[in-house]
């Protein structure tokens, strides 16, 4: 028996993708990108504390 030593990933495992259609992810995203423009910027955090 010969082996190639590369493996299948599609035989070992499924991959699912969901997606929520939800304002909290642009929210997140909009803090997060606060969070970056304060550490770059200064800008003001919407949250400080």
């Amino acid at each position: 028996m010969r082996r190639s030593g590369q493996l299948k990933a599609a035989v070992l495992c499924d991959t699912e993708v969901i997606e929520f259609d939800s304002p909290w992810g642009a929210q997140h995203s909009g803090v997060l990108e606060n969070f970056a423009q304060s550490v770059l910027n200064g800008t003001p955090l919407l949250a400080p504390g």
